[in-house]
């Protein structure tokens, strides 16, 4: 490589790890990838199932986001026997993302040392599997919108 503007050439050694939640292989057969890219990126294939297909990660990873918040200066807490059975029961969507915005915001605003099955504010999200619906006069409906009518006054004044 060579930085903008310079003429010396600078020696990288690089991997690349790209990812998707769709079946690559079949999104090829489909036409809707591109083989040639494919081909270049797919040197080893890893398959990570979800987190609903592994749930003996959920409590290890939930556990990991609470030491996580502890670093940024919260008490260490536990999760109750009831938390840990709702985390256990849900579908995770969101995957390990879901999984740690959801115990980290419950490690934010748990008051004392434990994290309760109320604590836990799951299932507010869409469903992994259904489509989102978009309406046709969305921008409309958002142009009227008090945000972005407030934001078009301030930039006005």
């Amino acid at each position: 490589m060579e930085r903008l503007g310079s003429s010396r050439t600078i020696s990288l050694d690089v991997r690349l790890i790209a990812t998707s939640n769709r079946d690559i292989p079949e999104e090829v057969r489909a036409g809707r990838f591109r083989a040639d890219l494919y081909y270049r990126l797919n040197v080893m294939s890893l398959r990570l199932p979800a987190l609903r297909e592994r749930p003996e990660d959920i409590l290890p990873l939930a556990r990991r986001a609470m030491q996580a918040c502890a670093r940024g200066g919260r008490l260490v807490l536990s999760l109750s026997e009831e938390a840990e059975s709702k985390l256990l029961r849900h579908d995770w969507p969101g995957n390990a993302r879901e999984l740690t915005n959801i115990v980290q915001r419950a490690a934010w605003l748990a008051t004392g040392g434990k994290i309760n099955a109320a604590d836990l504010d799951i299932g507010a999200g869409p469903a992994a599997d259904e489509p989102r619906a978009v309406s046709s006069d969305a921008p409309a409906a958002a142009a009227d919108s008090g945000l972005d009518r407030d934001l078009k006054e301030r930039s006005a004044s």
